[in-house]
């Protein structure tokens, strides 16, 4: 039967048709069908949702909000545990966050001087007394061992006894989210910080055993004073290593992190006192020491050590080794412990000599410079003037000045060379080579003498016939090889000491002779470590060069040690050791050098002013001779005196040949005042410096160049070039300051401008001393 019309029926019997059915229903086939019947989509339902009566809209309001605080919810979780950096490895957290703080260690293994905050030496809690680390636990955690980085307890408890108080009187952060505080998250008062705070101790906790936990805690903590964790701490406190901590003092220690700034500053005020007492019982409580030690620790007297106490060495050591560190180790580490060569003893006792000197007011000099090194080249002492407070100006590495007669043991040296012998003899009588007429000290002569006595009483007649004999070049290139790199001239004049050079320069080149003919190279730093004892840089053994003959070299030890032994240089002589050297004095009294060695060691010093203005008729036979036996006197202290090579030969040369008795004016320095450490001086902090600077010529220093042969007159260049010590670099003017930490190099400091000069006479009568 055919179907035509919407009443129709299929043709099974009594069933309606089921396309129908399922679009319409049965027996209503113009209306539509229950909406559930209907396949639709989400929008539909939704829409049929949104346009119900108004009483359902609260319904669609909370749940849209809900929606809404669900999603704020989970991007705010996201936000504060997740959103922030992960837990830095055990080892980058022990420098995490450390401002440049270099510590200095000194030859002995003295910590003498930190730049920046005090970091020291990394410690261990199993290295310590047990009641070092308990303390900190009693004093900040005291359920350390047992929570997981977070503490309920102790927050539910911070929080009732806060509520109570009305204001906050306790903390509820564990030892492990202080920690979490001081090196990631800072300390910021809000929900973010706190939460991720959280987040970062349960992680460490997990990361690090309670002992490692511990043991960053107690060398980053902040303990007042510029000093983080108890190594530094103690130094700082009670000038001693933290393994020496007393109970009581670990008690003081442990007080100090709730309120630094506070207790350090009143150590033993009311408020102090009751923190530290405080601490001392909750170590009772939590079973650590008895009550009868807590109470015998109450009464005892902390050992205060007295604020700058512990001097350091002088700024221009420092500034010098930061330097040589920086050359090693382009990338030095925050946290780097450089090891000097440095004898810290021998420093102070060169600072406080050089300033008794200086002090001699009938001097009429203002500066000064001292360096001791040993025979191999390491600095042991260096001084770069009087004050580095008022003049970073290093004087000993980078001011250029006339050796005078100093220089004069580099014409014998090339006259062995040449063939010459100590008993060799030359007239001293007056010379003249072309336009230049070098005269001797108070016009006296001697008339005819061997080298050795000639280099005794600093004959300058003879020494500029022996240069115009051997010529000045060879003078020139034997200082170059003992290793003068400051600019040289192969003028007649040379002899006589006119060519400007540094006090390290010289006593390098000294140490030649005092090194059996072999050229060491300077250094000032022997090692450095990071704060875990790891070695970051050694200094190799560098190989030193054979540049002059041993014999040669013994036989011009023997022809110096004459000049200490009853020449110029008596004045340095020094109980119980045979010593060789020699005076310098440059025109006009502007320089009083000398430069000498023992078997151990070889010093330099200078005396003079940085304007270029004449001293008081300073020699180096006087005010720089007796300089020399103040310092080497302290710098030989404690060691075993030892034959020196070749000094023996200067007797049997001189014969009988006494020099007339000198008719200077001796200058004599005053001992100084007594120190616990430093019997018979002054333990000061020092202004030294050491090693390779660029030397800078001090504006007028030394005189003209003499005129050579021809009447010309060469021109010495206001700064030396590089050479083996450094490179050049323009000085400019720089004003006092203090020292500060250097994050990048360090700068040079510029020769200090005093006042002009007067313009240099050329040489024509050098000083023989």
């Amino acid at each position: 039967m055919q179907n035509d019309g919407p009443d129709s029926y299929s043709p099974l019997q009594g069933q309606p048709d089921p396309e129908r059915f399922s679009i319409a229903g049965p027996g209503a086939p113009e209306k539509p069908g229950y909406p559930w019947a209907s396949p639709r989509s989400f929008s539909e339902h939704w829409s049929d949702f949104w346009e119900r009566p108004v009483a359902q809209k609260g319904l669609r309001i909370a749940a849209i909000s809900g929606g809404v605080l669900v999603v704020l919810s989970v991007i705010a979780w996201n936000a504060l545990f997740f959103a922030i950096p992960k837990l830095p490895s055990a080892d980058k957290l022990w420098t995490l966050n450390r401002a440049p703080a270099v510590q200095f260690v000194d030859a002995k293994g003295k910590t003498v001087a930190v730049r920046g905050n005090l970091y020291g030496p990394v410690v261990h809690v199993t290295d310590l007394p047990p009641y070092v680390g308990q303390a900190f636990i009693a004093a900040e955690d005291q359920r350390f061992m047992e929570h997981g980085g977070v503490d309920l307890q102790s927050i539910s408890r911070a929080v009732m006894a806060n509520f109570s108080a009305g204001r906050t009187v306790q903390g509820g952060s564990t030892l492990t989210q202080q920690l979490v505080k001081n090196l990631l998250v800072g300390d910021d008062q809000n929900i973010r910080r706190k939460a991720q705070e959280a987040r970062l101790a349960i992680e460490m906790e997990g990361s690090l055993t309670k002992q490692q936990i511990l043991d960053l805690y107690i060398n980053r903590v902040y303990l007042g004073a510029n000093s983080y964790g108890v190594e530094a701490a103690t130094q700082t406190y009670f000038g001693k290593p933290a393994a020496e901590l007393t109970l009581a003092e670990a008690a003081f220690l442990a007080a100090l992190p709730k309120a630094p700034s506070r207790y350090a500053q009143d150590k033993t005020g009311p408020a102090t006192t009751a923190r530290v007492h405080y601490v001392l019982d909750r170590m009772v409580a939590s079973g650590f020491v008895s009550g009868e030690a807590s109470a015998s620790a109450k009464k005892e007297k902390l050992p205060f050590v007295e604020p700058g106490s512990q001097e350091p060495v002088s700024g221009y050591v420092l500034d010098l080794a930061m330097k040589e560190a920086r050359g090693a180790l382009p990338d030095l580490p925050p946290d780097a412990v450089i090891t000097l060569t440095v004898d810290g003893v021998v420093q102070r006792r060169a600072e406080a000599a050089l300033k008794a000197a200086l002090s001699v007011r009938k001097l009429g000099a203002s500066q000064g410079a001292v360096v001791v090194m040993d025979r191999h080249g390491a600095i042991r002492a260096l001084v770069g003037g009087a004050d580095y407070k008022k003049s970073q100006f290093n004087r000993a590495t980078q001011a250029l000045r006339q050796p005078g007669s100093a220089f004069k043991t580099f014409v014998y040296a090339a006259a062995l060379e040449k063939g010459l012998a100590p008993m060799d003899v030359r007239n001293d009588e007056p010379v003249k080579f072309g336009s230049w007429e070098p005269r001797n000290y108070n016009d006296e002569y001697r008339g005819p003498m061997t080298l050795a006595r000639a280099l005794a009483v600093s004959s300058n007649s003879v020494a500029a016939q022996i240069g115009k004999e051997i010529g000045p070049k060879a003078v020139l290139k034997l200082a170059q090889r003992f290793g003068i790199a400051s600019t040289l001239h192969a003028y007649p004049s040379i002899s006589l000491g006119t060519d400007a050079v540094t006090v390290l320069e010289m006593t390098r080149a000294y140490g030649v002779l005092a090194n059996d003919g072999k050229l060491a190279t300077t250094h000032i730093v022997s090692e450095i470590r990071d704060q875990r004892g790891t070695v970051l840089y050694r200094a190799a053994a560098a190989g030193e060069p054979q540049v002059f003959d041993r014999n040669g070299a013994a036989t011009m030890t023997g022809m110096l040690a004459n000049v200490v032994r009853s020449g110029t240089g008596a004045a340095a002589q020094i109980p119980g050791w045979q010593i060789a050297g020699k005076t310098g004095t440059s025109q006009s009294w502007r320089d009083a050098w000398f430069v000498g060695y023992s078997s151990e060691l070889i010093g330099g010093v200078w005396i003079g002013n940085d304007d270029d203005r004449a001293t008081a008729k300073a020699t180096g036979g006087s005010a720089a001779a007796a300089l020399f036996a103040k310092v080497m006197t302290a710098a030989h202290r404690g060691l075993k005196p030892a034959p020196l090579t070749g000094a023996d030969l200067g007797a049997e040369w001189l014969g009988s040949e006494v020099p007339d008795e000198m008719t200077e004016e001796w200058f004599e320095i005053p001992e100084m005042g007594e120190s616990p450490d430093l019997p018979g001086l002054i333990a000061s902090a020092g202004e030294d410096t050491a090693l390779t600077v660029e030397p800078v010529r001090i504006p007028g220093a030394g005189a003209t160049p003499s005129p050579t042969p021809d009447g010309q007159t060469p021109t010495t260049p206001a700064i030396a070039p590089s050479g083996s010590l450094a490179p050049t670099a323009t000085p400019a003017p720089v004003e006092s300051r203090d020292p500060v930490i250097p994050t990048q190099g360090v700068a040079e400091p510029a020769p200090p401008a005093e006042a002009q000069p007067d313009p240099a006479p050329p040489v024509s009568a050098e000083i023989a001393q």
